[in-house]
């Protein structure tokens, strides 16, 4: 089976928000959810992401942070520049805004702020 859209770029999303590490998961291990597909390191992490998928997803959608917190926009990016905080995982465009989502105070706050404004337009 091909994999049309890849989430995290094949990290595992519960080990990576569990470990803080990002792990390319197995694609033997997969699941689908909203026409992404994740894969896994095993079947214990397949489960848990079952069993609980809004605390692996990435947050805001995966977009990246900064552009919410700062600009109030939606930016799509890839799993290459992210963090784990809180054990919840944030996605940014650039190096500098995944350093800057992790050390200014209120940034991730003030992107969930502005994601569920967006949202509920």
């Amino acid at each position: 089976m091909q994999i049309s859209h890849l989430g995290l770029d094949g990290i595992d999303p519960v080990e990576y928000a569990n470990s803080g590490q990002p792990t390319k998961g197995n694609p033997q291990f997969k699941t689908k959810l909203r026409d992404v597909t994740y894969c896994f390191c095993n079947s214990r992490n397949m489960e848990h992401f079952h069993n609980n998928p809004e605390q692996y997803l990435p947050q805001l959608d995966g977009c990246c942070a900064f552009h919410y917190a700062v600009y109030g926009k939606r930016v799509r990016v890839t799993a290459q520049y992210s963090n784990v905080v809180g054990g919840r995982i944030y996605l940014y465009a650039t190096p500098l805004y995944r350093f800057l989502g992790r050390f200014v105070p209120g940034l991730l706050a003030r992107a969930q702020s502005k994601f569920r404004q967006i949202r509920s337009r």
